[in-house]
């Protein structure tokens, strides 16, 4: 979990998928926008989930937070992945 916790927060970003957008926030007011993105920023930086009491802000950052998290865990899998390639000296010369 640590290694999780900082493979996002020493991250500069985050992916952000454009269909949240038509699945969540198009349907939210713009407080609930405002508080969502306040949660998922901080949380992306902190690794800390600042509490709502906003049950619909609650569901789309419980969905976009382990998003993230995926997200991360793919990346460090895939870095993992290619030093161990990089190990091996990578692809051969052309003839």
């Amino acid at each position: 979990m640590e290694d999780l916790k900082n493979q996002i927060i020493n991250k500069a970003g985050f992916l952000l998928y454009t269909d949240y957008w038509n699945k969540y926030f198009s349907k939210m007011t713009g407080e609930q926008v405002k508080e969502a993105f306040n949660i998922i920023f901080h949380f992306n930086t902190t690794f800390e989930v600042l509490k709502t009491n906003d049950l619909a802000v609650e569901m789309v950052i419980a969905t976009i937070i382990d998003n993230i998290k995926r997200d991360a865990s793919k990346r460090a899998k895939q870095s993992i992945a290619s030093a161990e390639n990089g190990k091996l000296g990578g692809r051969p010369k052309k003839q």
